[in-house]
């Protein structure tokens, strides 16, 4: 399935769950020297880990990749719809909040927030 999620400026390559290739939607937005990073669920069209499951690793992969301070990330994950009747395949926009030890990101906590929230930051 295709993201309907029309904020994404590129595909992203990162190293999944052992080093497995993965993809993901990515869109990063620079405010003031604080960045904001969107990562989308690319589901199907994605070979490789989910980026909820390589949560640290792929906000770590970012930084690195675009020389990003990990102290000045705002990380939103995003699981687009899967136009079903079920809602657990509606779709979620989750602010990540991590600690960072050893030059890692560690114990991710998630919040729910709502699409209109993510707007918030584009402003």
């Amino acid at each position: 399935m295709k993201t309907s999620f029309a904020e994404i400026d590129k595909i992203f390559h990162f190293k999944g769950i052992w080093d497995i290739p993965s993809k993901c939607g990515l869109k990063i937005l620079n405010k003031n020297d604080n960045y904001t990073i969107i990562v989308s669920e690319l589901y199907k069209d994605n070979p490789g880990t989910s980026v909820t499951q390589a949560v640290c690793s792929l906000a770590k992969q970012i930084c690195n990749e675009f020389t990003i301070p990990q102290d000045k990330i705002t990380y939103i994950e995003h699981n687009p719809g899967m136009n079903s009747k079920l809602s657990f395949y509606d779709e979620e926009f989750f602010l990540v909040n991590f600690e960072y030890s050893n030059n890692n990101f560690v114990n991710p906590i998630y919040t729910e927030i709502s699409g209109d929230d993510v707007k918030r930051y584009y402003k």
